[in-house]
């Protein structure tokens, strides 16, 4: 084996500095691996060469969706089962206020025929769904330029049917080819740096007991969706404002719902606006229609 020379020992500390596998770098400097790692050892020893972990090459999910400005915010629309009124009611006030993006938050379709439960309504086939889906997402490309669908545990049925095989992408593409819609993998997105609109595993029959802690864990004003309650609040750190913002379903449409008495709360109606960096929430129950009909802009 020839000895090393100034220029060889440079051009090792040069190559393995690049991050190039130890093999690689013994073939282009033709040694052995064995001759390679003990210069290297030696070089650690002195100082001249600090150690260095092998980069694993994994994916890093950090590719959520970053969104700004005005935005209208529906979730839960469980199509078929939505809230024919609460929709018209939203486009409503996104064309009053020019709102051109709106996100739906997970769950914009049920995927009733594909569900682990008990199907009773025998007629609600997952192509009857992905086609009144069409016809909604039709209607709400004539208001908004931009719609965003997060993915929620609904469209996980559909994703889990596939083993997982496909993503959101290809569940969008099978509601509309419209290029205005985009479809995420994450159950989330950010608005503004300090929005974060979420469809959360995380479930609590306690209203804002979810959003709360979200807001502590990320330091950011939280929009809940999944739990179809409505509430607003500040969270404990009496910095950040937490809201459930219901969803766009009907619940007197969900079968299980109607079929069997449970505890859990009443779901509530409802979606969100952010404008100029302001949160308005609107829902069927305390939101006076009226005012928002004769404000003058």
């Amino acid at each position: 084996m020839p000895e090393w020379k100034p220029e060889d020992e440079k051009e090792l500390i040069r190559l393995y500095n690049l991050g190039l596998p130890l093999g690689q770098i013994a073939r282009q400097l033709k040694r052995s691996y064995d001759a390679l790692w003990s210069k290297l050892k030696n070089f650690h020893s002195s100082g001249e060469v600090a150690y260095r972990v092998p980069h694993p090459h994994t994916q890093c999910f950090d590719k959520y969706l970053k969104l700004s400005g005005n935005i209208m915010i529906t979730s839960d629309w469980h199509i078929p089962y939505y809230d024919t009124a609460l929709a018209e009611k939203m486009l409503y006030i996104a064309q009053k206020f020019d709102i051109k993006k709106m996100i739906c938050a997970g769950d914009f379709i049920d995927a009733y025929a594909i569900s682990a439960f008990s199907i009773k309504i025998k007629e609600d086939t997952f192509q009857k769904e992905l086609l009144i889906a069409n016809d909604v997402m039709q209607k709400l490309l004539e208001v908004f330029d931009w719609i965003f669908l997060l993915k929620g545990n609904h469209e996980l049925r559909f994703l889990h049917a596939l083993s997982d095989q496909v993503g959101m992408e290809h569940l969008k593409t099978l509601i509309t080819q419209d290029k205005r819609v985009f479809a995420s993998d994450y159950s989330y997105a950010v608005v503004d740096g300090q929005w974060r609109i979420t469809h959360p595993i995380s479930y609590s029959q306690i209203r804002s007991r979810v959003a709360n802690r979200l807001a502590l864990k990320f330091h950011q004003n939280i929009i809940m969706c999944h739990g179809h309650l409505w509430n607003m609040g500040i969270d404990d750190s009496g910095i950040y404002q937490i809201v459930d913002i219901g969803g766009m379903m009907d619940p007197d449409k969900i079968e299980y719902l109607g079929l069997r008495d449970t505890t859990h709360p009443r779901w509530n109606r409802g979606f969100a606006m952010l404008l100029d960096g302001y949160l308005y929430t609107f829902n069927n129950l305390i939101t006076n229609w009226r005012f928002w009909e004769c404000l003058k802009l």
